[in-house]
């Protein structure tokens, strides 16, 4: 995998001035982001901060029981890892490869330390945090008072949106994992979706056949989420 044209393959990247890009680009390292490839474990040490192209990374929430709470999507507008440049570089998430594809990584270190270098960077990486964390919160709300059926249908949207090049490669099971929630529920509500000619999953990868008719399925959460990515994310 080669490191051209990096700089457009992620919009944290393509904010960058060149000199400042140019100074960066040396650390950057090319990686193979493969369908459950675990990025970082919860409390577990992070040594590199993770750029998606391609791929798509779920960061999960884990409270006490290790029972899924909710699960928040990254891809190509922004990072896996923003706790290395807010907090330190332990995370309280887990962060595994949703959809299967390519991504960039640069070492903490050079992060951390390129709050004095590049200050550009830092600035792109504080405006993702800020869409990041707004989507976190949401996704606290979406967990305690909507149904699974309504988090599953808003899950299935947001991956659409954040993959429109790409039907989103999740399973039942992927799902069923991300949301806490029992494989054999996901699997009765994916069978009724497909039944009503929302979906089609045939047993593997879920396709979005009625987007229309998914949205009246699902909370609203999913359009909050759109929108502060939008708004937040469109300064770049």
């Amino acid at each position: 995998m080669q490191l051209l044209n990096a700089k457009e393959q992620n919009d944290i990247f393509k904010s960058l001035p060149t000199e400042v890009w140019e100074r960066i680009s040396k650390h950057i390292e090319p990686v193979q982001m493969t369908l459950g490839l675990v990025l970082a474990e919860k409390n577990s040490l992070r040594n590199h901060l993770y750029f998606p192209s391609t791929a798509l990374v779920g960061v999960i929430q884990i409270p006490e029981g290790n029972a899924t709470a909710s699960m928040m999507l990254v891809d190509r507008q922004g990072c896996s890892g923003i706790s290395i440049f807010l907090a330190g570089q332990n995370t309280a998430t887990k962060h595994v490869v949703q959809v299967a594809g390519t991504g960039y990584r640069i070492k903490s270190n050079v992060v951390q330390d390129s709050y004095a270098l590049a200050g550009p960077l830092m600035l792109s990486l504080l405006k993702y945090a800020q869409a990041f964390i707004a989507q976190t919160v949401q996704a606290a709300v979406c967990g305690l008072h909507h149904t699974v059926r309504n988090q599953y249908c808003g899950l299935l949207l947001v991956a659409s949106d954040l993959l429109p090049a790409a039907a989103p490669n999740l399973t039942p099971q992927l799902v069923a994992q991300s949301l806490g929630a029992r494989g054999e529920d996901i699997l009765s509500i994916s069978q009724d979706l497909q039944n009503t000619g929302l979906i089609n999953y045939a047993a593997g990868p879920v396709k979005i056949i009625d987007r229309k008719g998914l949205e009246e399925q699902s909370c609203q959460c999913f359009r909050f989420i759109k929108a502060e990515n939008e708004r937040i994310l469109s300064k770049f």
